[in-house]
């Protein structure tokens, strides 16, 4: 079946940079199970929607499990992870921006919280497919319409942020079991680790970590710690110079035929070619020779 994935990127001018609220990108998107994003982009702020389905959204210190209308504001110069639910994957509508107020309005709406729950008849979804017009057609004076949509969407998170029963100020999702795992995973993730070594972090038995785990994210501990890897390699597949092998043990795969399976696996293509598509020098090169 076909899913929805519409997305434009833009480059802002100078005027906008100066003067304006603009987007770097935006879209909206029916995701697969596959889909993770860990503090891919490093500057701006992410707007998402959740217009159906389920997934998680987290920083550094907490992870919250979301549904069909919940919102959330993040800054991007913090780290960051998005990703669907296993069982019912989300569809959601995303803007990156930035811009010369663009702190202010952060700080202004997430004082108490970044997530926050809007009611059925929210403008959200609306707003988001005017403003892929918007930057689609970029007729006269679109950086003007852009930047008044992207203003019309922070007060209306602005409202939400001052409503008690909107500011979605539960406790982090994961149960402190899980969040020790996790945490132990992030922080070992370069040497082979078993089932029993991560349960004795957490006090549990195999099992119950297993079933909890699983519960709580979605995957086991093992799919958790290959996708953590795999993140990482996406990162030093584009930045390093190192080989794929070196990069393959350095991230706690043990071969590079094990490491190439499961990026595959994830992604749909090897490393190689991932690094080749995304790597701005050897796609000049690539272009050239053809």
């Amino acid at each position: 079946m076909q899913r929805d994935y519409r997305h434009i990127f833009h480059q802002p001018s100078e005027t906008e940079c100066d003067h304006l609220l603009y987007v770097h990108s935006l879209g909206i998107y029916e995701c697969d199970k596959t889909f993770y994003e860990d503090s891919y982009y490093h500057d701006g702020y992410y707007f998402l929607y959740v217009i159906s389905g389920r997934g998680f959204i987290g920083n550094e210190t907490d992870c919250f499990h979301v549904g069909e209308g919940h919102v959330a504001l993040l800054d991007l110069t913090r780290p960051y992870r998005i990703y669907p639910n296993t069982t019912d994957p989300w569809k959601f509508a995303w803007i990156r921006f930035d811009g010369r107020e663009a702190s202010w309005f952060y700080k202004f709406i997430c004082e108490r919280s970044y997530l926050f729950s809007s009611s059925n008849s929210s403008p959200f979804e609306t707003i988001v497919e005017n403003l892929l017009h918007c930057y689609e057609k970029k007729g006269s004076g679109f950086e003007l319409r852009g930047s008044a949509m992207l203003q019309q969407i922070l007060a209306e998170l602005y409202t939400l942020s001052r409503d008690s029963r909107s500011a979605y100020l539960m406790p982090p999702y994961y149960p402190n079991i899980v969040q020790r795992v996790a945490d132990y995973i992030e922080t070992n993730y370069f040497r082979r680790l078993t089932l029993q070594e991560l349960a004795s972090v957490a006090f549990v038995s195999p099992y119950h970590l297993l079933r909890t785990f699983k519960e709580h994210t979605g995957f086991t501990p093992l799919q958790f710690t290959n996708r953590y890897r795999l993140t990482l390699a996406k990162h030093m597949l584009i930045t390093s110079e190192l080989t794929i092998e070196q990069i393959a043990l350095n991230i706690g795969f043990c071969s590079h035929s094990y490491f190439t399976k499961c990026f595959r696996d994830s992604t749909g293509i090897t490393p190689e070619q991932f690094r080749m598509q995304n790597k701005p020098e050897l796609s000049n090169i690539s272009d050239t020779e053809h």
